[in-house]
């Protein structure tokens, strides 16, 4: 399996709360995660309080993005957080 961006929280919720570790041995060799955002990401908090400016898009007033983002569901995954049963070991 492999796991881009938000695809790695998404996976690792599937893999901690859906299936069995019996399931994980018979039908996972690996699970390979690219810049998933685990515990969050800082910048999704700041934008979800306060809003702050796109760059490149100044006519996109902050205020309206950050109310338009509170709407979006996929937002509350990058609050940052403790994410129940990951390993956060790195490998290299």
């Amino acid at each position: 399996f492999l796991g881009i961006s938000m695809g790695g929280p998404y996976v690792q919720s599937f893999f901690a709360n859906e299936v069995t570790q019996e399931w994980k041995d018979q039908h996972i060799d690996f699970w390979i995660s690219m810049a998933g955002v685990f515990n969050g990401a800082q910048q999704a908090l700041r934008q979800l309080i306060g809003g702050m400016p796109l760059v490149g898009l100044d006519y996109v007033d902050q205020h309206e993005l950050r109310d338009g983002l509170r709407e979006w569901p996929s937002m509350s995954w990058l609050v940052p957080n403790e994410m129940q049963g990951f390993d956060p070991t790195v490998a290299f």
